[in-house]
């Protein structure tokens, strides 16, 4: 199969053109739940003041502040486990949303959005199962990072540097992983979305079979949108509201034509997708 990355963003680009309001309020409402699930955990570990006065530092500043200032607090753990389940539930709405929109040329109703809330549940296992494969691959990760450094300690004399240089390689992969990881497991929400009786963990094992062989091509669609990640960080997602639909359907058009590739070259089964 031939990747055609501009293609898939041209195909986008015609999507979202005129019909761009629905698919913006549907993120303007993902944005301001994850922000107002947030605001319970920054009151825990934050005054009012202490948020002020590092609103008014620099940058590099306020990274350090937050680092240093930080109250630990027992309840920290429970927000931020709501926050996941929240992004859980958002996900797989705003999934079945431009699942929809994709195959619509006309626009798309807002109830399409909210509608996706009905698959709640889904949503949560499909997050708890991906989140479980990736504490043990970064598990397995450590585990042989460790398992390679211990004995340098008691083998090598002086050997602090060499368990320095192999803590940094083992922090790379430990990324690395991660990116493989999040790339195979990319479509699993979409295939959770669109098809209902489709078990969880054959739907992650679906993703990584369409995906293989097409993991370096996504990451290079990702790294064409990494000023958008950065705008969206610097802006605490805010930015996410106008460039989301496009980076959205993006992935979405690629999902359908690895999908339907997977179908056509049997990489999968029609029957494998109930």
């Amino acid at each position: 199969m031939y990747f055609d990355r501009e293609k898939y963003k041209q195909f986008a680009r015609q999507q979202i053109a005129g019909r761009r309001k629905t698919a913006t309020l549907a993120v303007l409402i993902v944005v301001v739940i994850s922000l107002l699930f947030s605001i319970p955990e920054s009151r825990l570990n934050y005054s009012w003041d202490e948020l002020k006065m590092a609103a008014s530092t620099s940058f590099s500043d306020l990274l350090n502040y937050i680092n240093n200032s930080g109250k630990s607090n027992p309840l920290t753990f429970v927000f931020s486990l709501i926050q996941t389940i929240i992004s859980f539930i958002t996900g797989i709405a705003i999934a079945s949303f431009f699942l929809t929109y994709s195959r619509s040329p006309e626009p798309v109703s807002l109830k399409v959005f909210f509608e996706g809330f009905n698959k709640w549940g889904r949503g949560i296992l499909a997050g708890l199962w991906q989140t479980l494969w990736f504490v043990i691959w970064m598990l397995a990760v450590l585990a042989a990072g460790l398992l390679l450094m211990i004995p340098l300690l008691f083998i090598i004399p002086g050997a602090d540097s060499t368990v320095n240089l192999l803590s940094s390689i083992l922090v790379i992969a430990c990324f690395v992983v991660i990116i493989i990881k999040a790339i195979e497991y990319s479509h699993h929400i979409y295939l959770v979305a669109e098809f209902p009786e489709l078990g969880i963990i054959k739907a992650l094992k679906i993703s990584i079979r369409i995906t293989k062989g097409h993991r370096a091509e996504i990451f290079a669609v990702h790294l064409t949108f990494i000023g958008y990640y950065v705008l969206s960080f610097l802006t605490l997602g805010l930015a996410q509201i106008w460039f989301k639909p496009y980076t959205e359907m993006t992935f979405i058009n690629i999902y359908h034509a690895l999908l339907k590739d997977a179908l056509e070259n049997g990489k999968i089964n029609p029957e494998d997708l109930n």
